[in-house]
């Protein structure tokens, strides 16, 4: 949220909090009346004790109090005009706005059966009324001090100095129960909290109510900057009923009287009483009056149902039960704090242990090592996605308690992507049921019944698009490290196999960088040989136009010549002038193919029977002692393809092969790849092999390192070229006097679907 919108946000909530204090009930039209005609300088006495006494609540009392009065040790008072004017008017508006405020704000408008409702009102009235007793304590013993307010001024202005705290309170209770938590759980000052939280301090939220029921602003000011250190008063004509109020409160606290909802460190009670002049032994030596005037005053405001007679000895109880739960609190933070260390341990050992880590695989199963040494049992797995829409793997540890990786084929439905999964807690949107039913069916039953898996992101995809998530049966892993525990392990083995990610990419980055590499170096040999048989089929073409027709004079001449010949030597030369013609035709014909390749016609045959029509043709094409075994592993493939460019390319290489010196049988071997349903025909002799300088030239037209005048040379040529019309590859295999393996890989051999369908409706 931008800083602009956050502020306007946040005032809006501070004048929604003061619009509802504004709207709270406020003094009685009595007691109005009766703070208005108190401050006029010609005040009516009797007026004042006519208006008292139109209400009996208030009469009742304000006589109760007069009674109990300190300074009233003789005659008993029993009407309001003697009181009056034995106590004088300020005193008795005090007591009447005593009153007042008690009615109002002690009505608890909570559910009490909310325990964590932590803020405790009765406690808080309890520390309040044992300020407001001090503080007139103080104004009695020290009239000089105070500023020029009498000790009824003062009980009030003590009375009201936390008015705040009870505004919040009773407007915001939730909020203002979290307020204390926080406190209570950071030890930390509550107004600092309460701005955080709320926007507005109680101080603040006082001094607005006091001055919507039109308190003095004396007491305004007590409310809104009671508390504080002298030096940082303003130059105020009641700063002494300020600092009176404060050295009061102090000196509850000090006490352990009520609770004031602070948790922070409290200033030294000694060291307030010195900053604003008070000493600190003397205000010590009033606390045997102070328990019996606090006594007193609950009874007679009718507060002996929130407040025990033996004050003191409550307090004692109080200020145990706040070290016990201090003691718990502590207690609990070093135990945090022992939980966090083992997680650091952990996360140190786990570091160590990072050069012994070569893989993926690797890396995960350290980390559900790692995981079931901190959580224990209930580790299941470990799922990653390393990158988007890439297939999600698992990393378990076996029965062997080695790491066992695996697929998942079946991700939850309609989720692609690992990191969907994680971006919610219910995952993506997707129903939580299908999360867990999907996670039931991936994984081992969980091993303690009643308990089902849950997902711990170790990464979401943000770094490169990898996704890592624990897949774990435990209700709650913060209760073995902490809940920063579990943070900084989860970031470091995200971390860990976001390196491991980078580190294989950057490896698959090499290889597909050398694959690239091979396979231009493939395709500039290929287009060295394409543009040498573009320029060869250019010869061919124009060498056949220009020859075929001499060459067809040479051959019918030279075919009567050798008729009409009656010698045999010369009939013999002129039969010789005929083959010659027909091989020079032939080579031409070659060469044609490379000129304007022939389009295959395929059609479906039988395999076996092509091969061993090859074999025979090769046989008979070459005079010498050594066989041709054609080898049919499994049923004989039925191929798609031109039958006439496959037998003269599998003649080719068994020729190739018979003319190498097998020392057995060439073998030609057909099978079907079953990893990929490729067509696999290979061609094998143990003759002397070729060398790396035949490997490397073995299709280059007219290349042979036989004897001149045994082959063209374009046998091998164009079998590699009727392979490539057929979609397939021509390979060699060679190794000098071990023998040459040719292989040819045919990929689309079969029927297509379309045309068998095509066939059978035909």
């Amino acid at each position: 949220m931008a800083a602009g919108v956050q502020s306007q946000t946040e005032a809006g909530h501070v004048d929604l909090i003061l619009e509802q204090i504004d709207q709270l009930p406020t003094l009685s039209p009595i007691a109005v009346k009766v703070m208005a005609i108190s401050e006029s300088t010609t005040t009516d006495l009797i007026e004042v004790s006519r208006l008292i006494e139109s209400d009996p609540a208030l009469t009742t009392r304000i006589l109760s109090l007069c009674r109990r009065a300190n300074r009233i040790t003789a005659n008993a008072i029993t009407t309001v005009d003697r009181a009056v004017v034995m106590l004088g008017l300020d005193a008795v508006r005090g007591a009447m706005l005593s009153v007042e405020i008690v009615e109002l704000l002690t009505g608890d408008n909570r559910d009490t059966s909310q325990d964590e409702l932590i803020f405790e009102r009765r406690e808080l009235w309890r520390h309040c009324l044992a300020t407001a007793c001090a503080s007139e304590l103080l104004a009695e013993a020290r009239p000089d001090a105070v500023g020029g307010y009498n000790p009824s001024e003062a009980f009030l202005a003590g009375l009201l100095h936390d008015l705040g705290k009870l505004i919040l309170d009773r407007i915001l209770p939730r909020a203002f129960a979290k307020v204390a938590a926080i406190c209570q759980n950071q030890q930390v000052n509550i107004a600092e909290v309460e701005r955080r939280v709320l926007g507005i301090d109680h101080h603040v939220a006082g001094k607005r109510l006091a001055e919507h029921w039109g308190l003095p602003h004396a007491v305004q000011d007590v409310i809104w900057l009671g508390g504080q250190p002298a030096e940082s008063l303003p130059d105020l004509p009641h700063r002494g009923l300020i600092g009176l109020v404060t050295i009061a409160s102090a000196l509850i606290n000090n006490l352990h009287i009520g609770w004031s909802g602070e948790f922070g460190r409290q200033r030294d009670f000694t060291d307030v009483c010195e900053e604003y002049g008070w000493a600190g032994e003397m205000v010590l030596a009033l606390e045997p009056e102070l328990e019996r005037r606090l006594a007193s005053r609950v009874r007679d405001l009718g507060l002996e149902d929130e407040v025990g007679s033996d004050i003191l000895l409550s307090a004692i109880s109080r200020a145990n039960e706040r070290l016990g739960r201090m003691a718990a609190l502590l207690e609990h933070r070093a135990s945090q704090a022992a939980r966090q260390a083992d997680a650091l341990q952990e996360i140190t050992s786990f570091h160590a242990r990072a050069p012994e880590r070569r893989s993926m695989t690797a890396v995960l199963g350290d980390i559900v090592r790692s995981t079931q040494k901190v959580f224990g049992n209930g580790i299941c797995a470990v799922i990653v996605q390393t990158r988007p829409n890439a297939p999600w793997s698992a990393v378990q540890i076996g029965s062997d308690n080695r790491p066992a990786s695996r697929w998942l084929l079946d991700q939850p439905d309609t989720c692609e992507n690992l990191s969907d999964l994680l971006d919610s807690d219910a995952g993506m949107g997707l129903d939580a049921a299908q999360v867990l039913s999907w996670l039931t069916r991936e994984f081992p039953t969980p091993s303690r019944p009643g308990h089902h898996f849950r997902l711990l992101p170790l990464e979401k995809g943000g770094c490169g698009g990898v996704a890592a998530a624990l897949v774990h049966e435990h209700e709650d892993l913060t209760a073995s490290v902490g809940s920063d525990g579990v943070s900084a392990l989860a970031s470091t083995w995200g971390a860990a196999i976001v390196a491991a990610a980078r580190h294989e990419g950057a490896k698959r980055l090499g290889e597909r960088v050398v694959e690239i590499n091979r396979q231009l170096t493939d395709a500039q040999a290929k287009l060295v040989e394409g543009e040498s048989l573009a320029r060869l089929g250019e010869l061919a073409a124009g060498a056949a136009h220009e020859m075929n027709n001499p060459l067809t004079v040479i051959s019918g001449k030279s075919q009567l010549l050798a008729h009409d010949l009656r010698q045999q030597s010369q009939r013999e030369a002129a039969q010789a002038i005929v083959s010659a013609s027909h091989h020079l035709t032939d080579l031409i014909t070659s060469l044609h193919i490379f000129a304007q390749p022939p389009v295959p016609s395929r059609t479906e045959i039988n395999i076996l029977g092509l091969l061993k029509t090859a074999s025979e043709e090769a046989k008979q094409r070459f005079d010498g002692a050594h066989g041709v075994r054609v080898i049919q592993e499994g049923q004989p493939p039925i191929g798609y393809v031109d039958e006439e460019q496959m037998r003269s390319a599998v003649t080719e290489l068994i020729l190739n092969a018979l003319q190498s010196g097998p020392r057995r049988d060439v073998e030609v071997r057909a099978q079907i790849d079953p990893l990929d349903d490729r067509l696999i025909i290979s061609v094998a002799d143990d003759g002397s092999g070729m060398s790396e300088h035949a490997q490397r030239h073995a299709f280059d037209p007219f290349f042979s390192e036989l004897p001149a005048g045994r082959r063209s040379g374009l046998g091998l040529t164009r079998a590699r070229r009727f392979i490539d019309l057929q979609g397939g590859e021509l390979r060699l295999e060679s190794k000098p006097s071990r023998g040459t393996t040719a292989t040819i890989v045919l990929r689309d051999w079969r029927k297509p679907a379309s045309s068998a369908s095509a066939s059978e409706a035909a």
